[in-house]
Protein backbone atom coordinates (compact mmCIF):
# COMPACT_ATOMS: atom_id res chain seq x y z
CA UNK A 1 0.00 0.00 0.00
CA UNK A 2 2.99 2.32 -0.87
CA UNK A 3 0.55 5.46 -1.97
CA UNK A 4 -1.69 4.80 1.01
CA UNK A 5 0.40 4.65 3.59
CA UNK A 6 2.96 7.27 2.60
CA UNK A 7 -0.04 9.97 2.49
CA UNK A 8 -0.93 8.68 5.67
CA UNK A 9 2.56 8.93 7.62
CA UNK A 10 2.40 12.92 6.33
CA UNK A 11 -1.03 13.50 7.79
CA UNK A 12 -0.57 11.71 10.98
CA UNK A 13 2.68 13.84 11.50
CA UNK A 14 0.63 16.96 10.58
CA UNK A 15 -1.90 16.17 12.99
CA UNK A 16 0.21 15.56 15.65
CA UNK A 17 2.09 18.96 14.84
CA UNK A 18 -1.64 20.84 15.08
CA UNK A 19 -3.00 18.85 17.97
CA UNK A 20 0.50 18.31 20.15
CA UNK A 21 1.04 22.15 19.50
CA UNK A 22 4.48 21.13 18.63
CA UNK A 23 6.15 22.80 15.47
CA UNK A 24 9.33 21.48 16.10
CA UNK A 25 9.64 17.92 16.11
CA UNK A 26 9.21 17.57 12.25
CA UNK A 27 11.45 19.60 11.49
CA UNK A 28 13.96 16.13 12.78
CA UNK A 29 12.63 14.28 9.68
CA UNK A 30 12.57 17.08 7.14
CA UNK A 31 14.71 14.61 5.16
CA UNK A 32 12.83 11.62 5.02
CA UNK A 33 9.42 13.13 5.15
CA UNK A 34 10.37 15.34 1.63
CA UNK A 35 11.33 11.65 0.25
CA UNK A 36 8.00 10.66 0.88
CA UNK A 37 6.21 13.74 -0.94
CA UNK A 38 8.41 13.35 -3.31
CA UNK A 39 7.25 10.13 -3.97
CA UNK A 40 3.73 11.05 -4.15
CA UNK A 41 4.40 13.54 -6.54
CA UNK A 42 5.67 11.02 -9.09
CA UNK A 43 3.17 8.56 -8.05
CA UNK A 44 -0.02 10.07 -6.81
CA UNK A 45 -1.68 10.90 -9.76
CA UNK A 46 -1.97 7.81 -11.65
CA UNK A 47 -1.79 4.83 -9.06
CA UNK A 48 0.23 1.80 -10.05
CA UNK A 49 -1.94 -1.36 -9.14
CA UNK A 50 -1.85 -1.88 -5.71
CA UNK A 51 -4.36 -2.14 -2.27
CA UNK A 52 -5.95 0.62 -0.63
CA UNK A 53 -5.95 -0.38 2.91
CA UNK A 54 -8.32 -3.23 2.14
CA UNK A 55 -6.93 -6.53 1.11
CA UNK A 56 -9.68 -8.59 0.75
CA UNK A 57 -10.01 -6.86 -2.28
CA UNK A 58 -7.83 -7.50 -4.78
CA UNK A 59 -5.18 -4.78 -6.54
CA UNK A 60 -6.14 -2.79 -9.19
CA UNK A 61 -4.15 0.71 -10.92
CA UNK A 62 -6.06 3.71 -11.72
CA UNK A 63 -7.80 3.85 -8.24
CA UNK A 64 -9.24 7.20 -7.18
CA UNK A 65 -9.29 6.99 -3.82
CA UNK A 66 -5.77 6.93 -4.10
CA UNK A 67 -5.18 9.99 -6.05
CA UNK A 68 -7.56 11.53 -3.65
CA UNK A 69 -5.50 10.51 -0.73
CA UNK A 70 -2.20 10.98 -2.53
CA UNK A 71 -3.45 15.27 -2.87
CA UNK A 72 -4.54 15.12 0.78
CA UNK A 73 -1.06 13.62 2.18
CA UNK A 74 0.59 16.50 -0.38
CA UNK A 75 -1.26 18.94 0.87
CA UNK A 76 -0.59 17.90 4.23
CA UNK A 77 3.39 18.09 3.37
CA UNK A 78 3.13 21.45 2.23
CA UNK A 79 1.79 22.74 5.41
CA UNK A 80 4.27 20.95 7.10
CA UNK A 81 7.37 21.22 5.75
CA UNK A 82 6.30 24.56 4.46
CA UNK A 83 6.82 23.52 0.91
CA UNK A 84 4.81 25.16 -2.18
CA UNK A 85 6.09 22.84 -4.63
CA UNK A 86 4.21 20.01 -2.36
CA UNK A 87 0.66 22.25 -2.40
CA UNK A 88 0.96 22.84 -6.25
CA UNK A 89 1.26 19.05 -6.49
CA UNK A 90 -1.70 18.45 -4.51
CA UNK A 91 -3.62 21.41 -6.26
CA UNK A 92 -3.03 19.68 -9.82
CA UNK A 93 -4.09 16.27 -8.68
CA UNK A 94 -7.47 17.93 -7.78
CA UNK A 95 -7.27 19.71 -10.83
CA UNK A 96 -7.25 16.58 -12.89
CA UNK A 97 -9.62 14.13 -10.89
CA UNK A 98 -11.92 16.48 -9.91
CA UNK A 99 -12.14 19.45 -12.03
CA UNK A 100 -11.16 17.82 -15.31
CA UNK A 101 -13.07 14.70 -14.04
CA UNK A 102 -10.32 12.04 -14.45
CA UNK A 103 -12.13 10.61 -11.06
CA UNK A 104 -15.51 11.65 -12.09
CA UNK A 105 -18.32 9.53 -13.76
CA UNK A 106 -18.64 12.57 -16.14
CA UNK A 107 -16.21 14.94 -17.67
CA UNK A 108 -16.73 17.63 -15.39
CA UNK A 109 -18.07 17.99 -12.21
CA UNK A 110 -21.36 19.73 -13.16
CA UNK A 111 -21.81 16.64 -15.71
CA UNK A 112 -21.10 14.18 -12.63
CA UNK A 113 -22.46 12.20 -9.76
CA UNK A 114 -19.96 10.52 -8.00
CA UNK A 115 -16.07 9.88 -7.85
CA UNK A 116 -15.50 6.50 -9.24
CA UNK A 117 -13.74 3.68 -7.87
CA UNK A 118 -11.38 3.19 -10.87
CA UNK A 119 -10.75 5.98 -13.48
CA UNK A 120 -12.39 5.15 -16.56
CA UNK A 121 -15.25 3.36 -15.16
CA UNK A 122 -18.17 5.36 -14.80
CA UNK A 123 -20.62 2.91 -13.20
CA UNK A 124 -17.71 2.04 -10.26
CA UNK A 125 -17.98 4.18 -6.99
CA UNK A 126 -16.68 3.58 -3.49
CA UNK A 127 -16.98 4.79 -0.23
CA UNK A 128 -15.02 7.84 0.07
CA UNK A 129 -13.11 7.01 3.60
CA UNK A 130 -9.50 9.08 2.25
CA UNK A 131 -11.38 12.50 2.69
CA UNK A 132 -11.97 12.39 6.74
CA UNK A 133 -8.67 13.77 6.94
CA UNK A 134 -8.66 16.65 4.59
CA UNK A 135 -11.99 17.74 6.70
CA UNK A 136 -10.49 17.02 10.03
CA UNK A 137 -7.48 18.73 9.43
CA UNK A 138 -8.50 21.47 7.68
CA UNK A 139 -6.58 21.41 4.46
CA UNK A 140 -9.35 21.66 1.92
CA UNK A 141 -8.04 20.09 -0.72
CA UNK A 142 -11.16 19.27 -2.10
CA UNK A 143 -14.13 21.74 -2.68
CA UNK A 144 -17.01 20.91 -0.32
CA UNK A 145 -19.06 20.60 -3.21
CA UNK A 146 -17.05 17.49 -4.35
CA UNK A 147 -17.92 15.96 -0.75
CA UNK A 148 -21.58 17.40 -0.92
CA UNK A 149 -21.91 15.63 -4.43
CA UNK A 150 -20.40 12.70 -3.01
CA UNK A 151 -22.61 12.24 -0.05
CA UNK A 152 -25.54 12.94 -2.42
CA UNK A 153 -24.58 9.86 -4.43
CA UNK A 154 -24.02 7.48 -2.02
CA UNK A 155 -26.77 8.02 0.31
CA UNK A 156 -28.99 6.65 -3.01
CA UNK A 157 -26.41 3.26 -3.11
CA UNK A 158 -26.82 2.83 0.67
CA UNK A 159 -29.05 -0.54 1.43
CA UNK A 160 -31.01 -0.92 4.60
CA UNK A 161 -28.26 -3.40 6.29
CA UNK A 162 -25.86 -0.34 5.37
CA UNK A 163 -23.60 1.19 3.19
CA UNK A 164 -21.38 -1.21 0.80
CA UNK A 165 -17.66 -0.31 0.99
CA UNK A 166 -17.55 -0.58 -3.20
CA UNK A 167 -19.86 -1.30 -5.87
CA UNK A 168 -22.04 -1.98 -8.51
CA UNK A 169 -21.70 -5.58 -6.67
CA UNK A 170 -21.90 -8.34 -8.88
CA UNK A 171 -22.90 -12.07 -8.15
CA UNK A 172 -21.41 -13.92 -10.62
CA UNK A 173 -17.95 -11.81 -10.43
CA UNK A 174 -17.90 -10.97 -6.59
CA UNK A 175 -14.58 -8.47 -5.83
CA UNK A 176 -14.08 -6.99 -9.48
CA UNK A 177 -16.70 -4.74 -9.28
CA UNK A 178 -18.27 -4.38 -6.25
CA UNK A 179 -18.46 -5.92 -3.15
CA UNK A 180 -21.71 -6.82 -1.09
CA UNK A 181 -20.32 -6.24 2.38
CA UNK A 182 -19.41 -2.81 4.62
CA UNK A 183 -16.62 -1.87 6.75
CA UNK A 184 -17.73 0.59 9.50
CA UNK A 185 -14.48 2.44 10.47
CA UNK A 186 -14.04 3.16 6.68
CA UNK A 187 -18.07 4.25 6.15
CA UNK A 188 -17.68 6.35 9.15
CA UNK A 189 -15.02 8.09 8.38
CA UNK A 190 -16.95 8.70 5.01
CA UNK A 191 -19.72 10.24 6.40
CA UNK A 192 -17.67 12.35 8.89
CA UNK A 193 -15.95 13.42 5.66
CA UNK A 194 -19.46 14.52 4.13
CA UNK A 195 -21.87 17.03 5.94
CA UNK A 196 -24.83 14.82 5.11
CA UNK A 197 -26.69 14.08 8.43
CA UNK A 198 -28.59 11.43 6.69
CA UNK A 199 -26.08 9.38 5.46
CA UNK A 200 -24.46 10.25 9.04
CA UNK A 201 -27.72 8.71 10.62
CA UNK A 202 -28.13 5.86 8.70
CA UNK A 203 -24.35 4.39 9.05
CA UNK A 204 -24.79 4.84 12.52
CA UNK A 205 -28.45 3.20 12.55
CA UNK A 206 -27.26 0.47 10.72
CA UNK A 207 -24.20 -0.71 12.53
CA UNK A 208 -26.34 -0.31 15.79
CA UNK A 209 -28.72 -2.76 13.91
CA UNK A 210 -25.44 -5.08 13.37
CA UNK A 211 -23.88 -5.06 16.45
CA UNK A 212 -27.48 -5.84 18.14
CA UNK A 213 -28.92 -8.26 15.69
CA UNK A 214 -28.16 -11.54 17.46
CA UNK A 215 -26.74 -13.45 14.70
CA UNK A 216 -22.94 -12.70 15.19
CA UNK A 217 -20.94 -13.25 18.86
CA UNK A 218 -17.66 -11.46 17.63
CA UNK A 219 -17.55 -8.34 20.06
CA UNK A 220 -17.58 -5.43 17.38
CA UNK A 221 -16.42 -6.77 14.06
CA UNK A 222 -16.80 -4.11 11.61
CA UNK A 223 -17.21 -6.32 8.39
CA UNK A 224 -20.29 -7.53 7.62
CA UNK A 225 -22.60 -8.93 4.53
CA UNK A 226 -25.19 -6.10 3.53
CA UNK A 227 -26.90 -7.35 0.31
CA UNK A 228 -26.26 -10.80 -0.38
CA UNK A 229 -29.81 -12.55 0.53
CA UNK A 230 -30.38 -14.95 3.39
CA UNK A 231 -26.84 -13.66 4.94
CA UNK A 232 -27.35 -9.35 5.71
CA UNK A 233 -26.26 -8.78 8.88
CA UNK A 234 -24.11 -11.92 9.05
CA UNK A 235 -20.70 -10.92 10.46
CA UNK A 236 -17.21 -12.08 8.16
CA UNK A 237 -14.48 -9.91 9.52
CA UNK A 238 -12.54 -8.18 11.58
CA UNK A 239 -12.93 -8.56 15.78
CA UNK A 240 -12.99 -5.54 18.52
CA UNK A 241 -13.00 -2.30 17.03
CA UNK A 242 -14.90 -0.73 18.96
CA UNK A 243 -12.31 2.34 19.02
CA UNK A 244 -14.02 2.93 15.73
CA UNK A 245 -16.96 3.57 17.31
CA UNK A 246 -15.86 6.09 20.12
CA UNK A 247 -13.97 7.88 17.52
CA UNK A 248 -16.91 8.36 15.06
CA UNK A 249 -19.08 9.20 18.50
CA UNK A 250 -16.33 12.67 19.07
CA UNK A 251 -16.74 13.26 15.87
CA UNK A 252 -20.47 13.74 16.03
CA UNK A 253 -20.05 15.50 18.85
CA UNK A 254 -17.40 17.54 17.89
CA UNK A 255 -19.53 18.72 15.06
CA UNK A 256 -22.90 19.15 17.31
CA UNK A 257 -24.56 16.64 15.09
CA UNK A 258 -24.88 13.84 18.11
CA UNK A 259 -28.27 13.33 19.35
CA UNK A 260 -29.87 14.33 15.49
CA UNK A 261 -29.51 10.82 13.95
CA UNK A 262 -31.89 8.84 16.20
Amino acid sequence: MPLFESSALLQLVYAYQIYGNDTAWAGNYTSVLTEYATYLQYNGLIPASQLISVDAIQATANQTGLAVQSAIGLKAAGALLKNSAFTNSAEFIVNEVYNQGLGLDGSSPSTSTHFTYNYGLDSTWGTLFPAYPDVLLNLTTFPTAAYTMEGNFLLSQNQPAGLPFFGPYSYTVPLTAGCDWTITDWTFWTSAAIDNEELQGAVVNATHAFLTNGMNTEPFGTKYVVEQPGTIGQWIGNRARSTVGANFALILLEQGTWGKLY
